[in-house]
C-alpha cells in the first residue's frame, strides 16, 4: 500500500533537490517533479520514493496541468495543444505498450518533455484527473511520467492508494 496520510505540503527531506533547504527559491511543481523523478531514478530508496510521492502529492494539490498524447479529429488549426474545453471530434488518447503487453497512458511535465516521442497532438488537463481516468479504464495498467526521458511508472494500485489516502485527509 502507498499512503499518503503523512505529507505535508511544504515538507522536505535533508538534501531535498528542490533547493528549498538552502534557501535557493522554490521551483513550480512540474520542476519539482522532475527533480525528484531523476533524483528516485539515482537512488531508488525509501527515502528518495517518499520525496517523489510528496512531489506528486503537490502536483496533485497545485492542480497542475500535463500534457498527453491524443488522437482528435479536427484539431483546431495552428494549435497542437488542446484543453477539455474545446471541442473536438472523436477524441482518444495513446496509450503506450510495455514488453509485457500492458497498457499504460503517457503525460508529459513540458512541451520539451512531450516531443522527446513522436506526439503531435496533446490534451493539457490536470495530473489528478488523468489518474482518476486510469483508475476508470481496466484496460490500462498504469500512467508514465515523460516516458521519453527520466520517467516514473504509476500502477493503477499506487494511485487508488494515493487518491484515496487524499480523500481521507480532507
Amino acid at each position: 500500500m502507498y499512503r499518503a496520510k503523512k505529507l505535508i505540503k511544504n515538507q522536505h527531506f535533508t538534501g531535498c533537490p528542490c533547493g528549498c533547504n538552502d534557501g535557493t527559491p522554490q521551483l513550480d511543481s512540474r520542476a519539482i517533479l522532475e527533480i525528484c523523478i531523476a533524483a528516485y531514478m539515482q537512488e531508488q530508496s525509501q527515502e528518495r520514493f517518499a520525496m517523489l510521492v510528496r512531489a506528486i502529492v503537490l502536483n496533485i494539490s497545485d492542480n497542475t496541468v500535463l500534457l498527453t498524447p491524443i488522437n482528435a479529429k479536427d484539431m483546431p488549426k495552428g494549435k497542437n495543444i488542446i484543453t477539455p474545453e474545446d471541442k473536438v471530434k472523436e477524441l482518444s488518447i495513446y496509450s503506450i505498450t510495455n514488453s509485457n503487453k500492458e497498457e499504460a497512458y503517457a503525460a508529459f511535465t513540458s512541451e520539451e518533455e512531450a516531443h522527446k516521442l513522436p506526439y503531435k497532438n496533446f490534451l493539457a488537463w490536470p495530473l489528478w484527473a488523468l489518474m482518476q481516468l486510469v483508475l476508470e479504464n481496466p484496460e490500462i495498467t498504469g500512467l508514465v511520467i515523460n516516458p521519453g526521458g527520466q520517467s516514473f511508472f504509476m500502477p493503477r494500485a499506487f494511485m487508488a492508494d494515493l487518491l484515496e489516502s487524499l480523500k481521507e485527509k480532507k
